[in-house]
């Protein structure tokens, strides 16, 4: 008991300054929805998604390599530095892999949208330069959730959402508010905050010098092999979904898209919460009880906050579509079925959250082949040519990796029932 009443103090602390920082983004985000043409929105929609895309390819394994390898690890600046150089070689290896995938299907979804070349080129230039600035905040981030400085993470976002809000307010005042600089304003912040606040700090928990070892790297390599169908999975099929909205509907569903998805920012909270707090805290765990103790309480708090952000949506959409503007008035069943969806992928992810924690990724492979057959299984029953016929089509896809994840952990969970 004494356990869960820390955990929930924490868990207060930590929420009020990272409400702070999600209000902020959500009005960054509220704010581009309503001040951008609907065709430039639409180019920032697949631009900000393909830089996430790229993200989530070439970190595949590394923070759960950081988490796993270098929990045990922590407090010995020699052996976390070796941690830190492994997971910085893996995630290059892996932009040399992905990113001319990306680039083609970034290039491809803008030249359908009718953006121009010149455009595009820009947006390439960008993608490129949101890697190396995400590679250094990545892996300072995982080593400061390792030493619970969750304050500084938390700080560093707050900070470059300050800094882009004033460089927005600044391009907008001036008449260059577009796709293009809107983005460049989230890249030039970003640099700022992590200069001046997360690099200084990180520095005290490894040695830079240390070079890769080989046996970390190795292991940082199977984590990932066994991580990378399904993140391959979780990358493609957002862009499946808005490569199906880009060809078969038209700019405006595209903008729709990337409006209705700033709602759901507000799960970022409590993802920030299950990633921060609660996967730190079972990586470090030495007990089965403390393990426990923290998953449940993970699991718990993210299907309380999927349920009633769906029960909020259901009720009272207008009010939540009056933030995005006139433009996107009359999406009050897209909302409903873009926040269901993160929400449910939301909730279930939390139970995979211990494998994650501790490193157990052996089974995850199966998640693609099943993404894959009910995504062939689902299209011959609903419209692709709407918007909403698109996210009714996702939002049943989510059945059967919800059941899996649950059938997965259980099994992890069995094969592991002596290990710590």
């Amino acid at each position: 008991m004494t356990n869960i009443f820390t955990q929930a103090k924490r868990i207060g602390a930590f929420a009020v300054f990272e409400i702070l920082n999600k209000v902020l983004g959500f009005v960054v985000g509220i704010f581009l929805v309503r001040t951008l043409p609907t065709q430039d929105y639409a180019w920032y929609t697949i631009g900000n998604t393909m830089i996430g895309g790229l993200a989530s390819l070439t970190a595949v394994g590394v923070g759960v390599g950081i988490m796993s390898e270098g929990g045990p690890r922590f407090g010995n600046l020699r052996e976390m530095g070796e941690v830190v150089a492994s997971a910085r070689k893996a995630r290059i290896l892996y932009f040399l892999i992905f990113a001319p995938v990306v680039v083609i299907f970034l290039s491809s979804l803008l030249w359908t949208s009718e953006c121009p070349p010149g455009m595009i080129f820009l947006f390439v230039s960008i993608l490129l330069l949101f890697f190396v600035i995400q590679l250094n905040v990545d892996i300072a981030s995982n080593i400061l959730k390792l030493a619970s400085r969750q304050n500084l993470i938390q700080m560093n976002g707050v900070t470059g959402t300050l800094s882009r809000s004033l460089l927005l307010a600044v391009l907008w005042s001036v008449a260059y508010l577009n796709s293009v600089t809107a983005l460049l304003s989230a890249a030039a912040a970003a640099v700022m905050a992590y200069l001046v606040i997360l690099r200084p700090e990180e520095r005290k928990y490894y040695k830079k010098t240390e070079q890769s070892d080989s046996n970390l790297t190795r292991k940082f390599r199977i984590i990932g092999y066994n991580l990378m169908p399904e993140t391959l999975s979780a990358f493609v099929m957002p862009q499946i979904t808005l490569f199906i909205i880009a060809i078969f509907a038209d700019v405006e569903s595209v903008a729709s898209l990337g409006a209705i998805g700033r709602i759901t920012l507000l799960l970022s909270i409590p993802t920030a919460v299950i990633t921060s707090i609660f996967i730190p805290q079972m990586a470090r765990a030495q007990t089965r009880k403390s393990l426990w103790v923290n998953w449940s309480l993970a699991v718990a708090l993210s299907f309380f906050v999927a349920v009633i952000l769906m029960l909020v949506t259901k009720l009272y959409p207008s009010s939540i579509l009056y933030l995005l503007g006139e433009n996107y008035a009359n999406l009050e069943n897209e909302v409903f079925l873009s926040v269901s969806i993160t929400s449910v992928a939301f909730a279930f992810s939390s139970v995979r959250s211990i494998l994650m924690a501790k490193g157990w990724v052996s089974y995850l492979w199966v998640q693609p082949i099943i993404n894959v057959i009910s995504l062939i299984v689902s299209v011959p029953f609903f419209e692709l040519s709407s918007l909403e016929g698109v996210l009714t089509m996702n939002l049943v896809r989510q059945g059967p990796p919800a059941i899996f994840s649950v059938i997965i952990v259980f099994l992890a969970l069995r094969r592991r029932k002596l290990e710590i």
